[in-house]
């Protein structure tokens, strides 16, 4: 597979446009009782949509642009059917109208995540149609289900000034997404934005029947509480057998025909995109949603689909997690960390929403358990899957941690030229490889053995040559004497899968920090390597001393 030619499009109008990015803050301890965040735990894993991940420079698997036309898109939302995991996207680059487009995928592994669309005869993306709605901007599928190999989808209707979707429907499929129809309005006050879950009381006790689809909701667009109702399964689809929960008397759930009467499930008055999913290694329902005060994606969880729901923990924090100038990009009036913004959107910062649960990838246990979820950029215009630990870190053995200084092209490391030189800024060690004006190209690389709850920090800045770090499953030759075709093997992972990949700024002026979590290689062999396969002003990279923190075997008994 070749590295794709990085593409730029004009950014369309998504479903959920964030705010102005948030300066840096300290963590929010979090109040919340029952499963916790492993702080520091939260990583992408890969990039769902289009053909190039940019901020990495490498291929995705999904190649949606060239399979599909499909060259940027948000929201992600996923549901089991047919023996396959199946996407609803939001308003999507590729066809004129921000359409919406239906996607599967057979991947079983989260790291081998790649989707499929249904194409139309011009090759592109069937998009989503539903009668009597033009599926315009705003308008968009918020969650699908399977019901009786049935698929079912909830989507948006209506945008003003004033509400930014003015209502919902129901609609059905019974050609696996190629086609819907109607079946009747779902809401148009607090069930616009859903969840869906299928739920047994063989495996729930306390359900109000044996079979139902729940529905989580959130009414006016990040600005209101979710709401509760459920429909028994063999009547989805009729929606006089809705049932909206209304509060708790002597501890048991009330429900009622009229939605008027739903009760809020807690105070925070934020919710737009959700999602829900019962956890089974940690036995909790879990939530998550886009929020502020804190921001970021937030988590609950609770023991009921009723509650009560436990105070909320920010389970990705793009500041704290270091996803401004990784994957996130940072507006350039603050300052020029990273080059991988959409066309003519240098000064927009991009945002995390709509985080939506992947069942089929959770593994773990009570104590540590991975929950993944993909989770929209806004700029660059993607989806991602991101991966967050949660459980009971207390009860996980209490680690004891070293510190190893990297030098890159130092002692340890293997370098195939004379192509860099170290100098000091702050007082701090650095490598430049702009020997000889930028003229000099190579590569210096390490093997890293990483150990629980392993971290890589560093700083960098200067031009457009990288660091990256790939699963070392076939080691490079000890000379190479072609850096450019090496560097293009490497991108493409014929040395390994590409992990995680930083891109100098073309900026000398900001030193952008960088944090790389190692937990989640825990039992693999990494490579770490700096590359300068680029001639040019620009063609260098100058990258700071490296702390690498490695957590020492515990003390025998």
């Amino acid at each position: 597979m070749i590295l794709s030619t990085l593409l730029a499009a004009p950014l369309l109008v998504s479903a959920a446009p964030p705010q102005q990015a948030p300066p840096r803050r300290p963590r929010l301890v979090s109040k919340a009782t029952g499963p916790q965040h492993y702080v520091g735990s939260t990583v992408k894993i890969l990039q769902v949509s289009d053909d190039v991940d940019k901020p990495r420079r490498t291929p995705t698997l999904s190649r949606s642009a060239s399979k599909a036309g499909l060259t940027g898109t948000d929201l992600g939302s996923s549901f089991e059917h047919k023996g396959k995991l199946w996407f609803l996207f939001g308003d999507s680059r590729g066809r004129p109208g921000d359409k919406d487009a239906v996607a599967w995928s057979d991947s079983t592994s989260p790291d081998e995540l790649a989707v499929n669309f249904h194409v139309g005869r011009d090759g592109k993306f069937l998009p989503i149609h539903v009668p009597g709605v033009g599926m315009g901007a705003y308008e968009v599928p918020s969650h699908g289900i399977s019901v009786n190999d049935v698929m079912y989808m909830v989507s948006t209707a209506g945008h003003t000034r004033e509400k930014t979707m003015l209502k919902s429907l129901l609609s059905r499929s019974d050609n696996d997404g190629r086609s819907w129809k109607v079946l009747h309005e779902l809401s148009n006050d607090a069930f616009i934005n859903v969840a869906l879950v299928r739920a047994k009381r063989s495996d729930h006790a306390s359900l109000p029947a044996d079979d139902v689809v729940l529905f989580f909701g959130s009414g006016h667009y990040r600005r209101s509480n979710p709401k509760l109702a459920y429909v028994p399964a063999a009547q989805f689809g009729r929606k006089p057998a809705m049932r909206y929960f209304t509060g708790l008397r002597d501890g048991v759930p009330q429900w009622s025909p009229q939605e008027a009467q739903a009760k809020e499930l807690f105070n925070h008055p934020v919710v737009g995109e959700l999602s829900v999913s019962w956890v089974e290694p940690i036995k909790r329902w879990v939530m998550l949603y886009q929020g502020k005060r804190p921001a970021g994606i937030l988590m609950r969880t609770a023991e009921q689909p009723w509650g009560p729901w436990t105070e909320p923990q920010c389970l990705f924090d793009a500041w704290n997690d270091y996803a401004y100038a990784s994957f996130l990009h940072a507006g350039w009036k603050s300052g020029r960390k990273d080059n991988f913004h959409d066309a003519g959107l240098e000064n927009r910062w991009g945002g995390p929403y709509a985080p939506f649960i992947i069942d089929r990838f959770t593994k773990g246990d009570e104590t540590r358990c991975t929950i993944y979820y993909t989770m929209s950029t806004w700029n660059p215009y993607q989806v991602v899957l991101m991966s967050s630990d949660v459980g009971y870190p207390d009860r996980a053995p209490q680690l004891e941690f070293k510190e190893t200084t990297l030098v890159p092209g130092g002692e340890g490391w293997i370098t195939s030229a004379d192509f860099t030189e170290v100098f000091t800024r702050d007082e701090v060690r650095h490598v430049t490889t702009r020997k000889r004006g930028g003229a000099e190209m190579g590569v210096t690389h390490t093997a890293i053995e990483p150990t629980p709850d392993a971290t890589l920090d560093f700083t960098y800045h200067g031009g457009n040559a990288e660091i990256v770090l790939v699963r070392d499953t076939s080691p490079p030759p000890r000379k190479i004497p072609d850096v450019r075709l090496f560097y293009r093997e490497l991108k493409n992972g014929l040395h390994g899968e590409v992990v995680e990949a930083t891109i100098g700024p073309m900026n000398d002026d900001v030193d952008v920090e960088m944090h790389w979590n190692l937990h989640r290689h825990v039992g693999q062999r990494l490579r770490l390597y700096v590359i300068d396969a680029r001639a040019g002003r620009w063609g260098f990279i100058n990258v700071s001393e490296m702390r690498l923190r490695s957590s020492l075997p515990p003390a025998p008994r």
